[in-house]
C-alpha cells in the first residue's frame, strides 16, 4: 500500500514539474528598433535610451494607463515632458520644456514621445478587472476534500452502494486533489 502511495506522490510531483515548465530559457535582449519615414529609432527599454543618427535621448515614463508622464532628455541636456491623463475614450495632454530646449536641434520631440510610450508596460490589472469566482469557488472545495476526504467520498460515490468503504488510495487522491484545488484557488486570486 505504501508503494502505491509512493508512486502517486511520485507521478503527481513530475506532473507539477511538467506543468510548471523546468526549462530555462535564455533571457531575451529587449532592444527594438522602429523604422519612421526619418530614419531608425533604436529603443533600449532597459537603459530608458532612444538612438537616433548616432544620438542618444534618455526617457522616462511614470504612472500607468490611466494616466502617465514621459519626460525626454536630450543630448545636450535639455528637456521636455507631456502629461496625459485618459479615462475611457478620452484623453488630454499637456506638457512644456525647459529653458535651454531649441526646437529642430534634434529629433522632433513628439516622434521622441510616441517611440518612448509605443511599448511601455501597461498598468497591471487592477483587483476589480479579476473575476474571483473561481477561485472562491476552489478554495471551499479544495479545503473540504483536504480536511475531510472521506466525507468527500462518501458524497461522491459511497451513497451509490451499500456498507462500502473507501481505499487508502482513494482517500489520498482525495487530499491530493483538495490541496491542488487549493493552491491553484491561491495562485488565480494573487495572479
Amino acid at each position: 500500500m505504501k508503494r502505491y502511495i509512493f508512486q502517486i506522490f511520485t507521478l503527481f510531483t513530475l506532473m507539477m514539474l511538467i506543468i510548471s515548465g523546468c526549462g530555462r530559457e535564455e533571457p531575451k535582449d529587449p532592444t527594438y528598433t522602429i523604422n519612421r519615414q526619418e530614419g531608425v529609432y533604436t529603443v533600449d527599454p532597459v537603459n530608458m535610451t532612444i538612438t537616433f543618427q548616432d544620438e542618444v535621448y534618455r526617457y522616462d515614463i511614470q504612472g500607468d494607463a490611466g494616466g502617465h508622464d514621459v519626460k525626454i532628455i536630450f543630448p545636450d541636456g535639455s528637456s521636455c515632458w507631456k502629461h496625459t491623463q485618459t479615462s475611457g475614450q478620452f484623453s488630454a495632454s499637456s506638457g512644456g520644456w525647459s529653458e535651454d530646449f531649441v526646437e529642430g536641434k534634434y529629433a522632433d520631440k513628439d516622434v521622441l514621445m510616441n517611440i518612448a510610450t509605443a511599448r511601455a508596460p501597461k498598468s497591471p490589472k487592477s483587483q476589480e478587472d479579476k473575476n474571483i469566482l473561481l477561485p472562491m469557488l476552489l478554495l471551499p472545495v479544495g479545503l473540504f476534500n483536504l480536511i475531510s476526504p472521506r466525507t468527500g467520498w462518501y458524497l461522491s460515490y459511497g451513497w451509490h452502494y451499500k456498507d462500502a468503504e473507501p481505499s487508502d488510495i482513494s482517500l489520498t487522491m482525495g487530499r491530493l486533489g483538495g490541496a491542488f484545488c487549493v493552491i491553484l484557488s491561491v495562485i488565480l486570486f494573487f495572479v
